[in-house]
């Protein structure tokens, strides 16, 4: 249920790329990370949400929504329905976009700050949930809006095209290994940019190895409210509290691999010194700006 949304509202796209370079960027202490950077990815790139790369995701969401549809045997109708639903969960991500230019700046500020204040952290990471929750609210509506207008034939199909996507449907432990391989290099990247010494290196590689072995531990229970997702499609009425609950348990999750890159990103900015700490912001910053077009 939340791949298909996600896929749909392009958070499905970005997810695994955004997941590799959230930790890459975690351990090395840029953007607070966790509970920042984890909720709230970088935009697809150019003016608006759907400017440059963003444009070029959009249609490959579009693409990939048109697919199914036709996999599951749509009508008009249906088509209509899950059309506007995609469009409506995009909008939203559109306004989140346009209300979140400034918020990295501002997390980055914090990360170069001699101390990190912890209150703006936590207000900062408010912000961000605040705004997931929104668009959590436009994804589950449009679920149900999709799913109350398929036959109990379509709902089947529509489960077995999504299980395609289960973790362990999409080569999981091959592509963890290629993901912790350039995750790695990236670390090294920004401790050979930093010029770290050997005492800072085993820190900041202990740290990487607890973001790892949290993600890693979390395997288990993406697999489990997948399949609880799926278990809902299936259902001739998709129980409304139900939905709620398992929606609550996928956000809980989602805080709690925050707090880990949070605390990686603490650790990471005990570790270095201030002229440190200021050139791995402007490493982030000059990817950022990659992102945004600049």
């Amino acid at each position: 249920m939340f791949v298909f949304f996600k896929r749909l509202s392009l958070l499905r796209s970005h997810r695994h790329g955004w997941r590799r370079g959230a930790v890459a960027t975690a351990v090395c202490g840029a953007c607070l990370a966790g509970g920042v950077a984890l909720a709230h990815p970088p935009g697809p790139g150019g003016e608006g949400p759907f400017g440059g790369r963003g444009r070029m995701m959009q249609e490959h969401a579009g693409v990939w929504l048109d697919g199914l549809l036709a996999e599951i045997g749509a009508n008009d109708k249906q088509k209509a329905v899950a059309h506007a639903a995609r469009d409506e969960v995009m909008a939203a991500m559109d306004r989140k976009h346009a209300s979140g230019k400034g918020d990295m700046d501002v997390a980055l500020k914090l990360f170069a700050a001699d101390a990190i204040d912890e209150k703006a952290l936590a207000d900062l990471r408010q912000h961000f949930q605040s705004k997931r929750a929104d668009i959590q609210q436009v994804v589950l509506a449009g679920v149900v809006k999709i799913h109350d207008q398929l036959d109990a034939t379509q709902r089947q199909k529509l489960v077995a095209a999504l299980k395609d996507f289960r973790p362990e449907a999409r080569g999981g432990g091959f592509r963890a290994a290629i993901g912790k391989r350039m995750m790695a290099g990236r670390l090294e990247q920004m401790l050979d940019r930093v010029k770290a010494d050997d005492a800072q290196r085993a820190t900041i590689h202990a740290t990487a190895d607890r973001v790892h072995a949290a993600l890693d531990a979390q395997i288990a229970t993406h697999q489990a409210l997948f399949d609880e997702a799926l278990g809902l499609l299936a259902q001739a009425k998709i129980d409304p509290v139900a939905l709620k609950q398992l929606a609550a348990r996928e956000e809980a999750q989602r805080v709690a691999m925050g707090d880990v890159f949070v605390q990686a990103a603490r650790d990471v900015h005990a570790a270095l010194r201030p002229d440190q700490r200021a050139a791995v912001v402007k490493g982030f910053s000059e990817h950022m700006g990659h992102f945004r077009g600049q």
